[in-house]
This record gives structure tokens, sequence and C-alpha cells, in this order.
């Protein structure tokens, strides 16, 4: 591309890449974005290296290079327009406050919180100057500074600034704001890190109190917090820890029991303590969720099937005992299982869930993971069937744009892959990358860009492939290194696809790349 002169530049030109740019980020289509950025970027230098045009072109492309997760680009592109904006307008202006907030987001996805400490702390001077000590920005800005302190372990930094957030909060926003609830919930969990559980019990109650009124009780949110409480109480009140630790060890996988009178034998001698009503359900449910989490999935297991046992043994059958059987199959799931061993508590799931409603949230689940199971017994019809059912369901609970819908269409977009049904797979597969990429999941974002490229492989499509793949290794590197197998097949696909547009040389770089990755793996 030919250099443009300064007496060349046309700001009509830069105007034009830098609205088409945007409109292309906003439909989520980030490769066609980036292409149409850089050229703005290149019209803008003609501008001048300081111009405000520039620093706009910049911050908007370190925005599409971050939704790709591609962090050690977006910085450079971020520090160069902060300072462009601070000679231009100052530091103050609304343009580098944005800026340092990108910024400040991309060192916390990488790690590097005290960096990212440094910008916070600048724009909390800053708000403090434009806006007052006591506005909600700056209580947002306090939020971001606690979470940042906690991420180094300097917990006792972090409580200062939450209880400053909560204080402005409550003022400005009142005391049963959704901002406040989440301050306190913010707040219990340094409390807990510090081994101050009873506080956190009592600032959790308050937090689950303002959030099931203000974002509703079925929300994820709650959700989270009500586990959270859980583990308080747990903390504060020890006595029931140990009255399941002689559960007997998982049963052998051949001889699954989810129903089943053979496991509830096992805890006649509990039967004056185990109620329904009482806490002891809600606490081993909490234990299996911790354990699961851990990855102690052998006492998950234990934990899970307890409360199947529980509730059955109550007569309860409805969504809690749902989900606990669809719970224990992902435990089984989880522990490497045979599909065959994972799907019965996965289909008692579905089953009791169906006969509460078909359009439950937990039918959902159910489809999504025998959805995943069909796909690893290679029974690609029936994986089909099941992300069918799923996406309307998970669309109308959570939204076209969130990132479950995102992977269920993903997975129906690789079942009709692998039936080579190539045209819907295509389909599917630019639907899930749309909602993948505004969402950021790099590794169900990686599944979807690597499959789309094998579908415009296979499709003949090879300048589209060609974009995807090299996308894909990129991606691939980021998240495991240059050197990891991940990136033989990858690599492979890659070199035909450019053989096929005639690109020999870099075929022929790749295929030997692949072939010396796969020899290390075999090593």
């Amino acid at each position: 591309m030919a250099l443009i002169r300064p007496e060349d530049a046309d700001e009509n030109v830069w105007l034009r890449y830098w609205k088409l740019g945007i409109d292309a980020h906003q439909q989520g289509e980030l490769a066609v974005a980036e292409r149409l950025l850089r050229a703005g970027v290149l019209e803008a230098e003609a501008l001048g290296p300081n111009d405000p045009r520039l620093a706009s072109s910049l911050s908007v492309l370190a925005d599409v290079l971050r939704e790709q997760s591609r962090f050690g680009e977006t910085e450079p592109l971020l520090e160069r327009a902060m300072k462009i904006y601070e000679q231009h307008f100052g530091e103050s202006h609304p343009s580098t406050v944005e800026v340092i907030q990108q910024l400040s987001t991309v060192y916390e996805a990488v790690g590097r919180y005290a960096r990212a400490e440094d910008l916070e702390k600048r724009l909390l001077a800053i708000e403090e100057q434009t806006v007052g000590n006591q506005a909600p920005e700056v209580a947002s800005t306090l939020n971001r500074l606690a979470s940042l302190c906690s991420h180094q372990n300097k917990l006792a930094q972090a409580e200062q600034y939450y209880h400053l957030s909560l204080t402005i909060n409550e003022s400005a926003l009142g005391p049963q704001h959704a901002d406040v609830g989440r301050t306190l919930s913010n707040l219990a969990s340094v409390r807990m890190a510090q081994g101050k559980a009873a506080e956190a019990e009592s600032l959790l109650r308050r937090a689950l109190k303002i959030l099931e009124t203000a974002v509703g009780a079925d929300s994820s949110e709650v959700g989270q917090v009500t586990e959270a409480l859980g583990a308080a109480i747990r903390a504060t009140d020890p006595a029931w820890v140990g009255l399941f630790e002689a559960t007997p060890p998982s049963l052998p996988t051949n001889e699954l029991a989810t129903s089943a009178e053979r496991f509830v034998g096992a805890f006649d001698d509990t039967d004056e303590t185990i109620s329904v009503e009482g806490d002891v359900f809600e606490d081993v449910l909490n234990e299996a969720h911790k354990a699961f989490d851990s990855n102690d999935f052998g006492r998950a297991e234990r934990k899970y099937r307890l409360a199947v046992s529980i509730l059955e043994r109550s007569g309860q059958r409805d969504a809690q005992l749902a989900y606990c059987h669809l719970n224990l199959g992902r435990v089984l799931g989880a522990r490497g299982c045979e599909p065959e061993i994972i799907k019965p508590p996965v289909k008692e799931a579905l089953r009791i869930a169906e006969s509460l409603d078909n359009e439950h949230p937990v039918v959902a689940s159910c489809c999504v993971t025998l959805a995943t199971l069909a796909f690893m017994a290679q029974d690609y019809n029936r994986a089909k069937k099941y992300s069918k059912r799923a996406i309307p369901i998970l669309t109308q609970v959570h939204g076209k744009d969130h990132a479950r819908v995102g992977i269920a269409l993903c997975d129906l977009a690789g079942a009709y892959r692998q039936l080579k049904k190539f045209d819907e797979a295509y389909a599917h597969y630019l639907r899930a990358l749309i909602v993948l990429r505004k969402q950021g999941q790099p590794p169900e974002l990686l599944e979807a860009i690597h499959g789309c490229a094998q579908t415009c492989s296979a499709q003949r499509k090879h300048e589209e492939a060609e974009g995807l793949y090299r996308e894909t290794v990129e991606m691939l590197e980021q998240l495991y290194g240059i050197d990891h197998a991940e990136l033989v097949e990858p690599l492979r696909e890659y070199s035909a696809v450019l053989s096929a547009l005639g690109r020999r040389a870099e075929a022929t770089q790749l295929a030997e790349r692949a072939v010396s990755l796969a020899a290390k793996a075999d090593g």
C-alpha cells in the first residue's frame, strides 16, 4: 500500500473508513471492522501524528482487537491514543478518560493488576475533580480499585475502597439500589478472605435481600450471592461438617444408580437428621457445588447423589431435583465416564423438567448436555436435534446475544458440518460468531472460528477460510503458546487452503511448522 502524504490527506476519506469500521464492529463483523479501521489509521496518520482523529481510530481498532482477546496488540494502540488525547484535550477530557478506562480493562484482563490499579487511581483523581467525590461514577471506580487490590491480596485496601463505594452508593442511589447490593457482596468476599465469616454472612444477607428485589430472585447474581451465603454460613456454624463424610465411595460407573432405593439405603442411620425443610439439604448441595468447582469430582459425585436421595425420599419432584440429576451427570462427565454412563441422570433431569414445563430453562441445559454426549458418540443427527431444541429456550431465557446461545449455535453448526450440510453449518457458525465475539468467550469463540474455517474450506470459499484460519492460529498461540500441539491440525488445514490459493511458499512454511510441532508432541 502506498504511503499517504500530508498534502494528500483527506478528512472525508478518514471519516468514511471510521464510520464503516464502527458499523462493521457493531454488527459483529470484526475482521471487516479491523481492515477498515486499519485503513482509517493510515489516513489519520497523514492528518498529523497528534491529531485526535488518529486517537479515535486507534481506540476503536483497539476495542475490535480486545474483543478477539488480542491484548498484546491492543495495549500499544491505547497507550498512543491516550497520549494524543492528553496532549490535545488534557487528561480530564471525556475522550482521555474513556481510553484510560479501556487500557485499565486490558491490563486487568492480562493480569497486570498493579498497572491497572495505577490507571484507576488516575481516573479516581480526575472524577473527584470533575464530578465531585460523592458521585456514582466515583463509587464505580472505587469498586474497580477494590477488585484490583483483592487480586493482589491487598485486602485492607480493598476493604477501604469498598466501604467508600458503599457509602457513596447508599447516599447517591438509595439503600435498596442494585449497586449497593453488589458492593455489599464484594465487601463480603473480602471479609471471607480475611477469615471474618460472621461479618461476611451479615453483609451477604443484606445483599441478597436487596438484589432479590432489584434484579429478580431468579437472576444469576442472586444465585451467586446465595451460594456465597451458604459458604459463609458453613464457615460460621461447622457443626454439620463431616455429617456425611462417611458416605459410601462412588458407585462403579457400570452400576449407575440414580433413582434409587439401593443408594438411599446407605443413609438409614441419618433419617433423624435429613430434612428438606431444614438446612441440611442446602448444605449438602452447596458442598457439592464447592467440590465440583474445586475439581474434587469424587466428592462432588457423592454429594450430588446424596442431594438426589434427600429430595427423592421427600417425594419432591421439581426443578431442584432436575438440576441435581443434571449436575450429577456433569460430574460423571468430568470424571471421564463414557456417554452411556452419563446419560441416565441427564435424561432423568430432562424427564422431570418436561413434566414441569417444556420450555423450562433446565430443559435447555439438559438438551445442551445431551447434544454434547451425542457428539461424543458421533451421533450427529441426535446432537443436531438436541441443539435445535435448546436454542429457542436459551434465547427466550437469556436473550439472543447471550454466550450460552452462541455456544449452542456453535454446537448445532458443528453437527451440521459433520453431517456435511455445509450451507446450514456456515449459517449457524456466522450467527454463533456474532454472539461469541460480543461476549468475549475465548475457548468457545475459537471453536466457532475454527469450525467456520473448516466449513468454508469444504465449500471451497478459500479466501474467507484463509482469514478464519489465520485468526484460529493467532488465537491458539495466545491461549496455548506458539509451540503447543493444538496448533498441528489447524496449521495443516491452513496450509491446504493457502495451497489452494496458490500461495505455495507460505503453505510449505506452515506445513513444515505443523510437522515440527507434531514431532515435538510425539517426542
